[in-house]
């Protein structure tokens, strides 16, 4: 069994594939999906898949199970620093940590529905007001404005001379 990984000669991808990762690859791929063998190995994603592939192991049909240590990282962050930075770190998809989130309860608090007077005033003010005096007024964040006046369909065109800026950056001398 080799102990060390060297580089797999003419290929110039990676390093080769040890006795031992194999293995654990074998056995807690299909148990337990990439992003716990990627934890126990150090390696990329792509290349456990890669390799898991190449073996013909599959991961459970219906999806990687959630462990203990990934429901408390989404309790600590999810509602700080929101579900696609949690998503990177845990190397799973938005929507799979949305989810997730969901069934863990952290949505009912986050979850701040918009006044009919809440989107009148952005109605009324978008076009005049910096989105970021609008969210100091509503206590509201800058991102909920604008998708706020996305939704009713208010755009702010941009001013010619902030358009007249825009395109002398771009001229070569």
């Amino acid at each position: 069994m080799t102990s060390h990984r060297t580089r797999a000669p003419g290929r110039g991808r990676g390093l080769r594939w040890t006795e031992r990762e194999i293995e654990v690859t074998r056995k807690w791929f299909p148990l337990r999906g990439g992003p716990y063998v990627v934890r126990l190995l150090g390696r990329s994603l792509s290349a456990v898949n890669r390799r898991a592939r190449s073996m013909g192991v599959n991961p459970d049909s219906r999806w990687t199970r959630w462990t203990e240590h990934e429901d408390t990282y989404i309790r600590r962050w999810y509602l700080t620093v929101g579900k696609a930075r949690v998503a990177g770190v845990l190397d799973r998809t938005p929507a799979s940590v949305l989810t997730r989130a969901q069934s863990l309860g952290l949505l009912v608090r986050n979850v701040r529905v918009w006044k009919q007077w809440e989107r009148e005033y952005v109605r009324r003010h978008y076009m005049k007001k910096q989105p970021a005096g609008i969210a100091r007024t509503l206590s509201r964040t800058v991102e909920s404005i604008k998708q706020c006046a996305k939704h009713l369909g208010i755009r702010k065109h941009r001013s010619k001379k902030a358009v007249k800026t825009r395109m002398a950056g771009r001229r070569s001398p």
